[in-house]
């Protein structure tokens, strides 16, 4: 799982490292290119997906849709961190072959569950991070342009290799 965690440290880093960066004013700003969303709205989003997978594993089952929506998350970048940090520590760890149920709900009467294991939700949700990196860096580029971001901050790793070799 070597390669797995490199990845997943990599984006967990450079999350932390743009919530290090933004002021709280920045971080719960509505912003029209998010339709009035805020960054700090999206990064609860990134975290609170990471939360299910490690609260599924317990229960042996993840739902996405079951998130706490924890507002302070999305209000307070400080916290937002201390959140990132405790999830890094556990997610460092997981065995990516541990088995797991992803419950998916579309209608209000029925769901279904779909075999599933740790190291898939990984890579979900590292691609579901990279997706709304993508739009964090549209909000910062547009309202915090003094805030610094690495090149592949939000670029999938498939755009990234498919631009190395054009």
């Amino acid at each position: 799982m070597t390669y797995l965690t490199d990845i997943l440290e990599e984006v967990l880093n450079d999350l932390d490292s743009l919530l290090m960066q933004l002021t709280e004013d920045e971080y719960v700003q509505p912003l029209d290119v998010f339709s009035g969303s805020s960054m700090g709205q999206h990064m609860r989003h990134i975290l609170e997906f990471f939360q299910c997978l490690t609260a599924g594993i317990a229960q042996g089952e993840i739902d996405y849709d079951a998130r706490k929506r924890d507002r302070q998350i999305e209000s307070n970048p400080a916290y937002g961190r201390s959140v990132l940090q405790q999830l890094k520590l556990v997610l460092m760890q997981l065995d990516p072959a541990h088995p797991l149920q992803l419950r998916q709900t579309y209608t209000p009467v029925s769901s279904l569950l779909v075999p599933t294991n740790v190291g898939r939700e990984l890579v979900y949700n590292i691609e579901h991070a990279i997706h709304h990196m993508a739009m964090l860096r549209i909000g910062v580029k547009l309202h915090c342009p003094a805030i610094q971001l690495p090149t592949h901050f939000g670029v999938a790793y498939s755009t990234i290799l498919h631009q190395q070799t054009a």
